[in-house]
């Protein structure tokens, strides 16, 4: 690790300040120190989150296909992207009327957010 900064160090200096004098040469030094070993400078930070979608339908099947959907547009609505299906819980919830189901699907997503 310490040997790659040191290359960098020696190529910023052969490309950006060799001729290059005085107080120009160390605002530049400072300034591409700053932009090429600062993490904070153009930060991103990964943030997780968990999505959940429901649908009842006749067929298990297709409620689960519709219970996926909602999921997938309520983290596609708030830039979530790179979603991974965690799993389904299905129930009847009308014992009088067993041809429905309700399914719930899980979803956990990811976003890119910049640093403030």
């Amino acid at each position: 690790m310490e040997n790659n900064i040191d290359r960098r160090v020696i190529l910023i200096k052969r490309i950006f300040v060799k001729n290059i004098n005085g107080s120009k040469k160390k605002f530049l030094a400072i300034f591409v120190g700053m932009c090429a070993f600062s993490g904070a400078a153009s930060g991103e930070s990964i943030v997780y989150a968990d999505f959940y979608g429901t649908a009842r339908y006749s067929t298990i099947e297709s409620a689960l296909k519709m219970a996926q959907a909602n999921a997938l547009n309520e983290a596609t609505r708030l830039l979530y992207s790179k979603c991974v299906f965690v799993g389904y819980q299905s129930k009847r919830p009308n014992f009088y009327d067993p041809n429905w189901y309700e399914v719930t699907a899980a979803y956990t997503c990811q976003k890119w957010v910049p640093y403030p």
